[in-house]
């Protein structure tokens, strides 16, 4: 019995990287996108009517505008590393999306606040 050929085997196979990190950064910047675009919603409502409850959802945006850079970041890393670049660059597009859902979230319920 002879041994079998292998030369077509000159370079080894890579393995796939493991894709949680531009899962991770797609998760950070979708919820941030959620989170910003309902705190813009109830800043919207009460900015015209009470100053009150502004602080809510003030550090509403903020912590979604935190969660939307880091989301970025982590997207950003895992596109350079190839982990999960998928993942990543959705990420990227989620995140570049979130600042314009806050903000039409936010001067829709300010026009709609005017208009009765």
């Amino acid at each position: 019995m002879s041994e079998p050929d292998l030369t077509y085997m000159d370079s080894p196979v890579q393995p796939e990287q493991p894709s949680t990190l531009g899962m991770w950064g797609m998760f950070l910047a979708g919820f941030a996108v959620v989170l910003g675009g309902i705190s813009g919603w109830f800043f919207g409502k009460v900015a015209l009517t009470q100053t009150s409850t502004i602080s809510g959802a003030g550090f509403g945006l903020i912590f979604a505008g935190l969660l939307g850079w880091a989301g970025l970041i982590v997207s950003i890393v895992a596109v350079v590393r190839n982990s999960g670049r998928n993942h990543g660059i959705a990420g990227i597009c989620l995140a570049a999306l979130g600042p314009a859902v806050t903000v039409g979230a936010m001067l829709l319920m300010m026009a709609r606040q005017v208009t009765g």
